[in-house]
């Protein structure tokens, strides 16, 4: 339904808000919400969003699990370019040169065949 859809945009628009002005928690409810929308694109946009909050406050143990749900469950997404990116940053941060070197080796690849 493209009511839902546009309801759920605007939902992912007011995240951003919320993130600005530093209300984690509303966006993070926010997030769950649009985790088990039926259109992937939500989906994927909202997980990205999720990884990138967790990132932002210091979690990169949590942040890098949602990358790689990303990764594995959303490979039809652009995302995931944005996701392995993250990963790379994550396991920088936690000191796992050898995730880092993974990740950075799948990135390279994705623009080596482009």
């Amino acid at each position: 339904n493209t009511d839902d859809i546009d309801e759920q945009i605007v939902k992912l628009r007011e995240v951003e808000d919320l993130v600005r002005v530093n209300k984690f928690e509303n966006a993070l409810l926010i997030l769950r919400e649009l985790e088990n929308s039926k259109e992937k694109q939500i989906v994927v946009r909202s997980k990205m969003m999720l990884g990138d909050l967790l990132f932002s406050q210091g979690e990169f143990d949590l942040a890098l699990q949602v990358y790689e749900e990303v990764i594995k469950k959303y490979s039809f997404s652009g995302y995931v370019i944005k996701a392995l990116g993250k990963l790379v940053a994550c396991s920088e941060k936690l000191k796992q040169p050898e995730k880092q070197a993974k990740y950075y080796s799948l990135l390279h690849d994705i623009f080596e065949s482009v």
